[in-house]
Formats: structure tokens, sequence, C-alpha cells
């Protein structure tokens, strides 16, 4: 588990975890005492968020910072690229230089 994906799945968490409090990321700006640029950094995971900070933004949300840090060990687990059970779609294989159907009748010479 790297340290970069960890970052990122903590900084998924808080997100997820704002949005079921229905609170916005700028609202935190008055909790943690930070600029809005700094706040969006840690939001994206581009920045680690601080042991403190998490327990700042746990408590604005009515939570505890274990649960943040279990929902993003859940995250990481699970994968949050696409919802389980749920295949991408793919195009179909097709030769690139087919012709569309009927393409090949050919023409009268007149």
């Amino acid at each position: 588990m790297g340290d970069q994906t960890f970052q990122s799945a903590v900084a998924g968490a808080v997100r997820a975890e704002l949005a079921r409090a229905k609170k916005k990321p700028s609202e935190l700006v008055n909790v943690l005492g930070l600029t809005r640029p700094t706040i969006y950094g840690r939001m994206s995971g581009a920045y680690p968020f601080t042991t403190a900070e998490l327990e700042k933004v746990a408590a604005f949300i009515g939570i505890t910072a274990h649960e943040i840090m279990l929902s993003a060990a859940l995250a990481e687990r699970f994968g949050t690229d696409r919802p389980l059970g749920v295949a991408p779609l793919s195009a179909p294989s097709r030769d690139t230089w087919s012709q569309p159907r009927g393409s090949f009748r050919r023409r009268r010479l007149s």
C-alpha cells in the first residue's frame, strides 16, 4: 500500500464523509484555519492531511478520525475506480480498415 495511494484514499474518504454529512469543503476553512487552496489541495490528495486536521474534520462532521481512516482503508482495499460487479464497457473489436455494409457495390460505368 503506497503512501500516495493511501493519501488519495484518505482524501476520498474525507470528501465522501463531508458529502454524507451534507457539508461543503469550503466550510473547512473556518474549522481548520487554513486557506481555501490549501484545503482543496488536501481534498484532492495532492497533500496529506495531518492527524490534527483529520481530528478536526471528523469532529466537524460528527464522526471519529478512526472512522475516516477505516473508510479510506476500505476504499483502497476494494478500489474506487468503478462500482463492484460492473465491468468496463469496451468497443467491439473490429477491423479498422473494414468498410460499412453495402459499400462494395460496383458502380455502373456509363
